[in-house]
């Protein structure tokens, strides 16, 4: 059961990972920007937020 469910998460795992790399590689500069701007939006939230504290 645990060997199934491990063998299952590390395919998912392993696909995502070459998918996600295949994608970086072929990025084009309006996709490349659209990811600057996520995570400058993304850092500034995790700043606005740990200013509440």
């Amino acid at each position: 059961m645990l060997n199934t469910l491990w063998t299952n998460i590390c395919f998912y795992a392993d696909f995502y990972y070459t998918f996600a790399l295949r994608w970086w590689s072929n990025i084009t500069p309006p996709e490349y920007g659209m990811v600057l701007i996520g995570v400058g939006v993304f850092g500034w939230v995790l700043m606005k937020s740990a200013s509440r504290k």
